[in-house]
């Protein structure tokens, strides 16, 4: 069964009818279908105002009356309630709300010229930070933000249990670097005043059997003792008493 409506003397042409077999009345179609054909637009909608719209290039304009030149256009809010995919690129040019879970297979890419990534805690005890879960579980192996409701402060966290944290290039720190467990430093280089344990312990330098130079002058504000010898090559000055308790030996004249 087929209606065939036409004006402009012929050059206006549309169909209504049921597909018979596959692929006749049009084409590719499934058999037993219903359709609408037209060589021109077609609007469906109600009360005089168009709902949707097949334009005269084939593509489909939700919530307009014009031609559009993506394949789909919505124009108006748009809801899925279920899974969606999308095969190519997703575009927004407005602000994007997800009230739930973002999830990225692949890379994700953020351009921008300021703030480019706002985290904003919600809820009663707002806080936020970044996981990381290299291993593709559900276990946390590392965060990076404020832990906890009121922190102020940012923490940097390896959870693996022999887990390190490492800085590439150089590093500056503006404010107090303050090290509770043990600290290894291959090179330290201090341009300014430097205080080693000001809360009370020992400051081991070195290792036995390797030189330390102090190139300065060494002040030494308390008692020294020295468990081996100790061996000056140049003139020695002793602004007080010498008070030696064992035996002493000069090679030389003490003046």
């Amino acid at each position: 069964p087929l209606i065939h409506l036409s004006q402009d003397k012929g050059a206006t042409n549309t169909y209504f009818g049921l597909v018979g077999n596959s692929n006749t009345g049009m084409n590719p179609s499934v058999a037993n279908y219903a359709y609408i054909n037209s060589n021109q637009g077609i609007h469906l909608g109600r009360n005089g105002v168009p709902s949707l719209t097949v334009g005269n290039n084939s593509n489909v304009h939700i919530g307009g009356s014009n031609n559009v030149t993506e394949k789909l256009r919505v124009t108006g809010t748009f809801k899925a309630t279920d899974d969606s995919a999308i095969g190519g690129t997703l575009d927004v040019t407005g602000m994007t709300t997800l009230d739930s879970s973002l999830s990225v297979a692949s890379q994700a890419t953020f351009n921008g010229n300021a703030e480019t990534i706002a985290l904003r805690g919600s809820g009663t005890t707002p806080h936020t930070y970044i996981g990381f879960y290299p291993d593709g579980t559900t276990n946390r192996k590392g965060y990076i933000g404020f832990k906890e409701h009121n922190s102020q402060t940012i923490s940097i966290v390896n959870q693996y249990t022999n887990g390190n944290i490492k800085l590439g290039n150089d590093t500056d720190i503006t404010g107090t670097l303050d090290v509770t467990g043990a600290m290894s430093v291959s090179t330290f280089d201090s341009s300014g005043a430097t205080s080693l344990a000001t809360d009370g312990g020992i400051v081991n330098i070195s290792k036995s059997g390797v030189m330390t130079t102090v190139k300065g002058t060494l002040n030494v504000d308390e008692g020294v003792t020295m468990d081996s010898t100790l061996g000056v090559t140049g003139v020695t000055t002793l602004g007080n008493t010498l008070d030696v308790t064992g035996a002493t030996t000069l090679n030389n004249t003490l003046d």
